[in-house]
């Protein structure tokens, strides 16, 4: 028997019904179909109640969308597969009829109590899988005929298109939702984040600006959008030379497809104010893996670049008090080894005046006179390698051993000198055991050293010892600097490497021993302090030892054959020295006072090499006559000599076909170095 008499074409009123609620709110709302359903279906069936089911697409699973049972829970629980018609409709994708619900197996133990005693439910299928299911109920015995239960399950297929619609629509909107929280919390970012993003397309036009890169600029984002970063602003490297349009980092990346990470570049404002930056770039690519556009982001470090500027300028500050403490020592060597020069040069003139020359006592006063010299061209060596700027790389092999000792001669004046000039003699032992090579720049380790040094004697006001020591222990090298000064309480031990921190007063800059510890960690080594009140301190510098091979011992020169060689020198007597030195060996000796008699003389004349000096007055100077020699006689070796500067960069020697420099004042055997080309 049947549940109840259908109303004539129930199912075109119920699809009406639902075209109608669906156009009057412009959407699907699955509630609201559910609702519409229910109540349609208890009216045209003449049953006690209906409901419905759906998967919801944002919950956890299958609930009840709508149900108008006056018993049934509200809300209701959620479904379950093994527990009730709904779901076990759901669950199998079967119609479901239960004509005594009670003694069903899968029954709902909260729909008996509610007095449930048949029911019939339908899956919502679409495309052959349920996403809900559709049900009528009854509080009485009631079994649904063949049509009614075939009418009940398409009306359901056609309620499942219906939902899965509003399914299809809820996931649409959801995502639309989602794409807009998303571009909003990357609009926050981009616009809060607090360094400046450009973005730029393919062809290198800007197309979006953050505010904070328009502070940074200088310029709105209206200036900026539809140009190019290189056409708005000319760029500058660290060292303040012009930046090639074609290097800007946004230009490179899009360019070679890479990243380009943390340039620093400086630009003009408008206002004509410079600013430093940090910029990388991230290309970003399409389908083909082409960059499509490139995000430039980057910060301001013009405060940095500007602290960076001070604190190199009071580190150069500190650098020459050091060379001023020095000078006047190196002013009394030199005084010496000039009355040196001249007492044995007078005596020795003296005594060939008056015939009574002896040529063993001659012998001795010459050999004296080069030697002091030799010593004093060393010891101005010495302070213009320290004042020489301090090199950036630390690749190079240093022999701490033999640094040690150059850096104990260099600083002489200070703890010899003007100690023992002030009554407080000062002694410096060096000890040195196995290889003592680190990779590093000598410029910088000698610079480091000699701080150390300095400090050793202002610890010592009564005078006292130093001892330098380097040895090697396994693969690393430790340097160490002793002093029997006052030591250091643990306070001020603490503080010792914070820059401008000193108990100097107005002797210090408290910048020593913060470059001491920059140069250290450049170097990947560190620095310990031992030290205490009144038992000295002792500065350990540890650093990985030298991985190069020990350099093989240098062969014998071997014996020149004569030569033709040009001496150029705007000082005639320098010139005529090294004509009368080489002449004396065997060689040919031409001589010219200037790079542009020089040139003369080699169109002329076929040389095998040429000795010039590096300054010579308002003419040409040696590197032009270098590069004149290498492009005009490729054949023709070239020296340049000078007494500046002993230090020439190698590469740029060879650039300028520069083979050998030497350095004076030079002895007969530093030419023969030059002449073997040893």
């Amino acid at each position: 028997m049947a549940l109840g008499t259908p109303v004539p074409n129930p199912r075109a009123q119920l699809l009406g019904a639902l075209q109608h609620a669906v156009t009057a709110s412009g959407a699907v709302d699955p509630v609201a179909v559910g609702r519409l359903v229910v109540d349609h279906l208890r009216d045209y069936l003449g049953v006690d109640a209906a409901a419905i089911s759906w998967s919801d697409p944002a919950g956890p699973g299958a609930r009840v969308l709508a149900h108008n049972f006056p018993d049934f829970p509200d809300p209701a629980p959620p479904i379950s597969p093994d527990r009730g018609a709904l779901g076990r409709a759901h669950a199998t994708g079967q119609v479901v009829e239960v004509e005594d619900y009670p003694s069903w197996e899968h029954a709902d133990p909260r729909a008996i109590e509610a007095g449930l005693v048949s029911c019939v439910a339908a899956p919502l299928l679409v495309g052959g899988a349920a996403i809900g299911a559709l049900a009528v109920m009854s509080r009485r015995a009631r079994k649904l005929e063949r049509a009614e239960v075939q009418w009940l399950a398409l009306i359901s297929a056609q309620i499942g298109l219906v939902l899965q619609t509003a399914r299809l629509h809820q996931e649409a909107e959801r995502h639309r939702a989602e794409v807009a929280r998303s571009a909003q919390r990357i609009r926050s970012i981009y616009e809060g984040i607090a360094c400046g993003i450009v973005v730029r397309d393919a062809a290198g036009a800007i197309v979006h600006v953050n505010a904070v890169a328009e502070e940074i600029l200088g310029r709105s984002a209206q200036e900026l959008i539809g140009t190019s970063t290189e056409a708005a602003f000319a760029a500058y490297t660290e060292r303040g030379a012009p930046l090639s349009p074609s290097e800007w980092p946004s230009v490179v990346a899009l360019r070679t497809g890479q990243t380009v990470r943390n340039v620093v570049l400086g630009f003009d404002q408008p206002s004509g104010e410079r600013r430093w930056i940090q910029a990388s770039a991230i290309p970003l690519r399409g389908p083909d893996e082409r960059p499509i556009e490139v995000v430039l982001s980057f910060v301001d470090v013009t405060a940095r670049k500007e602290t960076e500027r001070t604190l190199h300028n009071l580190a150069q500050t500190e650098k020459l008090r050091a060379i001023g403490q020095m000078a006047g020592g190196v002013a009394h060597d030199i005084n010496q080894y000039l009355g040196l020069i001249t007492g044995h040069g007078d005596l020795a003139l003296r005594s060939l005046d008056g015939g009574t020359a002896d040529p063993d006592w001659l012998r001795q006063s010459i050999q004296t006179i080069i030697q002091a010299a030799t010593d004093g061209s060393a010891t101005v060596n010495r302070l213009l390698t320290f004042a020489r700027p301090r090199a950036g790389s630390v690749g190079e092999p240093v022999d701490l051993g033999h640094l040690l000792a150059d850096v104990a001669d260099l600083t002489a004046p200070r703890w010899r000198d003007a100690a023992q000039a002030d009554g407080l003699p000062v002694t410096l032992e060096i000890a040195v055991e196995g290889d003592s090579r680190v990779d590093g720049s000598p410029e910088a380790l000698r610079e480091a050293l000699t701080n150390l040094i300095f400090n050793a004697v202002d610890a010592m006001p009564r005078g006292g010892a130093i001892r330098l020591a380097a040895r090697r222990r396994g693969d690393i090298v430790d340097v160490e600097v002793s002093d029997t000064g006052s030591g250091i309480d643990e306070e001020i031990r603490n503080r010792i490497f914070e820059p401008f921190f000193t108990t100097k007063g107005d002797r210090g800059s408290g910048l020593g021993l913060p470059v001491v510890f920059a140069i250290v960690e450049q170097h990947h080594g560190h620095v310990t302090v031992d030290s205490a009140p009144g038992r000295g301190t002792t500065f350990r510098l540890i650093f990985p030892a030298s991985t190069a091979p020990a350099p093989p011992p240098e062969p014998a020169p071997p014996v020149p054959t004569t030569l033709r060689i040009l001496a150029v020198d705007d000082d005639p007597a320098l010139a005529k020295m090294i004509a009368l030195m080489l002449r004396a060996e065997g060689h040919q000796v031409e001589l010219a006072s200037s790079g542009e008699e020089a040139l003369r003389r080699l169109d002329e004349t076929r040389f095998d090499l040429v000795i010039s000096d590096l300054g010579m007055g308002s003419g040409m100077n040696g590197w032009e006559l270098a590069r004149s020699v290498r492009d005009d006689h490729p054949g023709v070796r070239f020296c340049l000599s000078t007494g500046w500067d002993t230090r020439v960069d190698p590469a740029r020697a060879r650039e300028n076909g520069v083979s050998a420099v030497i350095s004076k004042p030079y002895r007969l055997a530093d030419l023969k170095r030059i002449l073997t080309g040893s």
